[in-house]
């Protein structure tokens, strides 16, 4: 109880995901930011700071070809994530981002 409290604060206080975009994984990854990581029109991996605040960083896999995978759509750099994103280590967070808002799973 006390963490799903933690995570709508956070999540209500927290800027928009805003999508950057590189050819190498950055050395820093700050709140805020999805890091969406490719080369010539191919892009294969997301990266993020979980946002319950643990301070972990999230890769997801873009390659359709593989699994799990996830898509990122998003207009203006504002991204929603397909599927949801379920760690199942370390914080356990569960949560979609739909245009660039945090929305937690009970």
């Amino acid at each position: 109880m006390k963490n799903r409290f933690k995570r709508k604060i956070i999540a209500f206080f927290s800027p928009r995901l805003k999508i950057e975009y590189s050819i190498e994984d950055p050395d820093v990854i700050p709140h805020g930011k999805l890091f969406i990581i490719g080369d010539y029109g191919f892009q294969w991996r997301a990266i993020m700071k979980c946002p319950c605040g643990c301070g972990d960083t999230i890769y997801l896999n873009l390659d359709g070809q593989t699994s799990p995978n996830w898509k990122i759509y998003g207009k203006e750099k504002i991204p929603s994530i397909w599927p949801s994103i379920n760690r199942r280590k370390g914080c356990k967070a569960h949560f979609f981002v739909k245009n660039g808002k945090i929305m937690w799973v009970n």
